[in-house]
């Protein structure tokens, strides 16, 4: 996920990407390199508003993933409201 964080502009689009073809059951993990701290809260931020999200434990990333500035993130579209 890392290269089009880079982009504002495709952060809408690419969650809408997202939303269309995940249905109820889907999880989404991505996983990125934090460069832009700010744009990589701007993205969290709008992914929210669609997707419910948790964050992999940090300790378990390090131990995976051998760059400390690693995210792993799990999404699942929110449920609509009844």
């Amino acid at each position: 996920c890392t290269e089009w964080l880079y982009y504002e502009g495709f952060f809408v689009l690419w969650i809408q990407t997202l939303k269309h073809y995940c249905s109820e059951k889907t999880k989404i993990i991505m996983t990125h390199r934090i460069r832009l701290p700010e744009r990589t809260e701007l993205f969290k931020s709008k992914l929210a508003e669609v997707f419910d999200i948790t964050y992999v434990d940090h300790s378990f990333v390090k131990k995976t993933i051998p760059n400390p500035n690693m995210i792993i993130l799990i999404a699942t579209v929110k449920s609509k409201p009844e």
